[in-house]
């Protein structure tokens, strides 16, 4: 005997759409003062869907490191990752706060 069940509406529909975390990634990057990297940066609901919207980005400690899009960057043609560009100034320690969505994520930037 099988026996199927179904559901009238998705259980987990609810979760969908309302931003839920600000995802940087990396989290932590090392670099040589003079070297540049790249961040991405997503908006994602509680099912763990990207969203889109813009997000903005500042360096703790500019003296350390420098924060901005990343010009060069590929488009993302779903609009939901920005790429950004962290340049290191200094030897030292800071953090790029990011902020999308009305929600908050860093990445620690060590510069040696």
């Amino acid at each position: 005997m099988v026996v199927a069940g179904a559901c009238k509406e998705n259980p987990t529909a609810s979760l969908a759409g309302a931003p839920s975390q600000v995802v940087v990634n990396p989290a932590a990057v090392k670099l040589a003062a003079g070297d540049s990297t790249n961040l991405s940066v997503k908006v994602l609901d509680q099912t763990g869907t990207p969203l889109q919207g813009s997000v903005q980005a500042t360096s703790v400690d500019p003296t350390k490191a420098t924060v901005g899009v990343a010009g060069d960057a590929l488009p993302d043609p779903t609009h939901t990752t920005t790429v950004l560009r962290v340049h290191a100034i200094a030897v030292g320690t800071t953090y790029v706060r990011v902020t999308g969505l009305g929600l908050t994520d860093s990445a620690k930037v060590q510069v040696q």
